[in-house]
């Protein structure tokens, strides 16, 4: 189920999950109630639990994702499943379970969305009608392990093994992501120990980069969102680059959604500045974004200060153009954890606008 977590294989993903978390809590115990009747019912018992399974990790999974939890919680929960599943690995339904949510964790980020639907429809339909009775007969027909079994104490050393390596693959990021001190000691090994360019080398366009990220990144620091006068700085800064380059930029408030990090309805902003097509050409707008807010504990000159000072840079240099659409230049609030992976980013409120607005993209 970890496969498709993506908005676009659910049509209003987010704002229907927590009815569609409902409707499949509904469906497990059915699934659950029809494997009871034994052979008697529309589906044999494997294949009714195997459904009552998969219907009780989608209400799960639906229901994080409507309290807006970011992915790698997900990861995490998911992860606690497939090792529920596989401590039953005897029986072809907890093993198929086990091996599908296992599965979907180490791809989902890097498979394509043909590959995770069409992993879903495996998931869905061809393993619960052909593919568990099989399989529970090969493992009747191959019990597993020798004639005597290992002592107790064995078992239970090689159940904590594999859950302290699952734990360390699941949680390492996710602490990497929340632990300050690890992340900042990290980022120092990472530090570029080549020389830098002289900045008084720098060509007249150079120079400007440079300052815009010396601005954001150095001069004001870290903006996350438990920082929010610095992120106010920040978007004033962009707010008045975009003005000094002969716009009318606008900020556009929006509150945060189910963020337990923030108190519930702090409200953050977009940085929007248009140029506006040539009057004959409207065909649609062109949008050009990158966020200012930072992880924290990292200043994050280069995610994203550098993107937001090529969007500063860019407007600027469009300005004089007649573009045959609108080029809508952006800054994005609340891009990074807690927001990242959740409607709360900017980026998100930003797309729920475009299309309550109509604007064709």
């Amino acid at each position: 189920m970890g496969i498709v977590r993506h908005a676009t294989i659910l049509t209003c993903f987010d704002r229907c999950a927590f009815k569609l978390a409902a409707a499949a809590a509904i469906a497990t115990p059915v699934f659950w109630a029809q494997g009871r009747l034994g052979d008697g019912g529309w589906w044999s018992p494997l294949r009714s639990n195997l459904a009552a399974l998969g219907a009780a990790a989608w209400a799960l999974y639906l229901a994080m994702r409507g309290l807006q939890l970011g992915s790698w919680v997900i990861d995490m929960s998911f992860a606690a499943v497939a090792l529920l599943c596989w401590l039953g690995r005897t029986r072809a339904d907890f093993l198929l379970v086990c091996l599908a949510v296992a599965a979907g964790i180490l791809i989902r980020e890097s498979a394509g969305e043909i590959l995770r639907i069409g992993l879903g429809v495996v998931w869905g339909v061809a393993i619960p009608l052909a593919a568990v009775e099989r399989v529970q007969a090969w493992l009747d027909a191959h019990p597993r392990g020798p004639s005597s079994p290992p002592p107790r104490v064995a078992r239970i050393l090689i159940a904590a093994a594999v859950l302290a390596g699952l734990g360390f693959y699941v949680v390492g990021p996710a602490f990497l992501m929340t632990d300050r001190a690890e992340r900042q000691a990290l980022l120092k090994k990472l530090a570029p120990a080549f020389p830098l360019q002289d900045p008084k080398t720098l060509s007249p366009l150079a120079a400007r980069l440079r300052g815009h990220v010396v601005m954001l990144a150095q001069t004001i620091g870290e903006r996350d969102v438990f920082r929010p006068k610095s992120q106010a700085r920040a978007r004033d800064y962009i707010l008045g680059q975009f003005a000094q380059a002969g716009y009318s930029p606008k900020k556009s408030a929006y509150q945060a959604r189910w963020m337990a990090a923030v108190k519930n309805g702090t409200e953050f902003d977009n940085v929007e500045a248009v140029l506006p097509a040539a009057p004959a050409d409207q065909g649609g707008a062109w949008i050009v974004g990158a966020h200012y807010d930072s992880a924290s504990g990292t200043p994050a000159a280069d995610d994203n200060a550098s993107g937001v000072a090529v969007l500063i840079e860019a407007a600027r240099l469009l300005k004089s153009r007649k573009p045959g659409r609108d080029i809508r230049f952006v800054a994005f609030g609340t891009e990074e954890p807690p927001s990242f992976g959740t409607r709360n980013m900017g980026s998100s409120h930003y797309a729920d606008f475009v299309k309550e607005n109509g604007i064709k993209v």
